[in-house]
């Protein structure tokens, strides 16, 4: 059982901890979507924050799909609108950690295992 936790505590890390948000300003979205093709933006605007998948610039409005609870919908905002952006990227650093962590921690288990179960280590 607690070999399963620590598992599933592992396995949340590890996906958490893999990639960032990297904030852009206003100045830098245009350009960013164009040379980069992010998959996912976030986009700060005065009164919400919107994220979307799949964003594209069509001219001076960023188009993409919105994930809503009722289902995904596709929105287009006006650059103008827009007072700063974020997009996900890869962590390597902490990557790095994340994964020296799993094998450490597997490393752990698998010599408590063998050391509780009376098995000699040639």
């Amino acid at each position: 059982m607690a070999a399963r936790s620590a598992l599933a505590i592992l396995v949340a890390m590890s996906l958490a901890g893999c990639s960032t948000w990297k904030p852009l300003t206003k100045a830098q979205i245009a350009p960013t979507l164009t040379e980069q093709r992010p998959t996912r933006i976030r986009l700060t605007q005065p009164d919400k924050v919107v994220e979307l998948r799949h964003p594209t610039l069509h001219a001076d409005t960023l188009c993409g799909v919105t994930e809503t609870p009722s289902g995904k919908i596709t929105n287009a905002i006006p650059l103008n609108t827009v007072e700063s952006g974020a997009i996900r990227q890869n962590d390597r650093v902490m990557s790095r950690v994340v994964a020296g962590s799993v094998v450490a921690v597997s490393m752990a288990f698998l010599l408590g295992a063998i050391l509780t179960s009376g098995t000699k280590i040639p």
